[in-house]
């Protein structure tokens, strides 16, 4: 190990920091591009349901005054993402975009604000076209407008005496013939490319985003539909704010128990890591408490306030204790961090499982699972270790699935993947706690919000020119 060292000229500790900090800032662009993905489809769903609904009433004046009353209580409910200019983007949206399989493709590439743009375009090839400038261009929203007011699809056309700039034109969808959704495929292929510092995808965890996606991600409390008296039809706008909430909740439920799993996940990660570079040290270089120290050290120069010592050695703790990738995911999607540094306390594998399902299934607060704890209720369960043990087992033990998808006339595509069952007989999406991750005090060590919100920075669900910026 020594030799390694000097061969590279890399101590143990920059070597070890560079590689966490290459971890956090990927791990970052990974939960940006799928919290987007999430908020791109989800208003496409709601524009769907809209669409539907709203075609089952013959009077477009009327429909113009239900999207009016139904926006305002959806803001109130859900956040300003909801006003009535962005309700009707949603509808148009879905009416230009109608197959979702083309929306899950543009989803991770491009942002909602870029999306309002693009609905001024009409032409199909040509709202192609500038998601694609858009992706391999890294365009602002800003950028885009630019080039869409110098109607830069339409010249070429109108001088085709010019020779086309190729990295304007190339594989123009217009040239090379291919379906909507291959194309958008061939975009995505390119992502892998693309730069995690550009203009594309927009923070929605810092402002000026967060004053609309904070009030979105807080779990539905079952608030009440304020109507006025002296409705035409009373009963419609229940009815329609119950079909447009129901994506907005399934949203919040899914986005929270996925972005709270991945920082459990991400810090299993971490502690894996630390963990690796300790075992090559083997105590001759340097011994665990100053790797983890100067680590700690290194990761604060670039991420302030964050990765203390004693976070990252929690980290590694949890890494050693479950060091089974299979029996970590099982635990890590069914508690929250918090829950996981109390049953660092266990040294049973088995009663870690016994304790995170009990967790999940009866909604345990941190102090619920330590009163569990210190009542041995694992101990005293029948059939406890059994089936802690028979869990394990079942996680070490991959299993097999095979899709068969047709496409395109005869030909057949078989894929075979080989996975886990980290779900087992919890379903965590009827839990009774459902997470809300701005209440993870954990999540700033992502650096995706600021590590001490100030007090400008709450969240208000009143809506004004700031906060409806997005809206065209």
């Amino acid at each position: 190990m020594k030799a390694n060292i000097e061969t590279t000229g890399i101590s143990t500790e920059c070597r070890l920091s560079i590689d966490l900090s290459e971890m956090i800032d990927k791990k970052n662009w990974e939960l940006l591009r799928v919290t987007n993905s999430g908020l791109v489809t989800l208003f496409w769903e709601i524009g769907k349901a809209l669409n539907q609904y709203l075609g089952k009433i013959k009077s477009a004046e009327y429909g113009n005054s239900l999207i009016r009353i139904i926006s305002t209580q959806l803001v109130a409910n859900y956040g300003p993402y909801f006003t009535e200019k962005n309700v009707k983007k949603m509808g148009q949206f879905a009416d230009q975009f109608p197959d979702l399989s083309s929306v899950v493709l543009i989803g991770p590439i491009i942002s909602w604000e870029h999306i309002l743009l693009l609905l001024q375009v009409k032409d199909l090839e040509a709202k192609l076209f500038y998601i694609r400038l858009t992706v391999e261009q890294g365009l602002s929203v800003n950028g885009l407008r630019k080039l869409m007011s110098a109607n830069l699809y339409e010249q070429p056309k109108a001088n085709k005496t010019s020779k086309p700039r190729r990295d304007v034109l190339r594989q123009h969808p217009g040239r090379t013939k291919i379906s909507t959704q291959k194309f958008l495929q061939i975009l995505q292929t390119g992502l892998q490319q693309q730069s995690r510092n550009n203009a594309v995808i927009k923070n929605v965890f810092k402002e000026p985003l967060l004053s609309s996606f904070r009030p979105l991600m807080e779990p539905s409390k079952g608030h009440a539909l304020l109507i006025k008296k002296n409705t035409k039809k009373p009963g419609i706008e229940e009815e329609l704010f119950a079909v447009l909430s129901e994506p907005i909740v399934n949203f919040q439920k899914s986005q929270n128990r996925w972005l709270d799993a991945n920082l459990n996940l991400f810090f299993w990660e971490i502690g894996k890591r630390i963990n690796h570079e300790i075992l090559l040290n083997n105590n001759e270089i340097i011994d665990r408490e100053s790797i983890i120290c100067n680590a700690s050290i290194e990761l604060k120069k670039k991420y302030p306030q964050n990765f203390s010592e004693k976070q990252l050695s929690q980290m590694a703790s949890f890494a050693e204790e479950i060091a089974d990738r299979g029996i970590a995911s099982r635990i890590i999607n069914l508690v929250r961090w918090e829950h996981i540094l109390v049953l660092l306390s266990l040294k049973e594998i088995k009663a870690w499982l016994f304790y995170a399902r009990l967790t999940a299934a009866e909604g345990l607060s941190i102090a619920g699972l330590r009163k569990q704890i210190a009542q041995n209720t694992y101990e005293q369960t029948i059939g406890a270790k059994k089936r802690g043990q028979n869990t394990i087992t079942e996680l070490q033990i991959p299993k097999m699935k095979t899709i068969v998808e047709e496409r395109e006339g005869n030909n057949v595509v078989s894929i075979t993947t080989i996975y886990r069952d980290i779900s087992g007989d919890i379903d965590i999406n009827t839990t009774p706690a459902v997470p809300n991750i701005f209440k993870n005090p954990y999540l700033s060590l992502l650096a995706l919000v600021p590590a001490k919100p100030s007090g400008k920075n709450m969240v208000s669900h009143k809506t004004n020119k700031k906060n409806d910026n997005f809206v065209l």
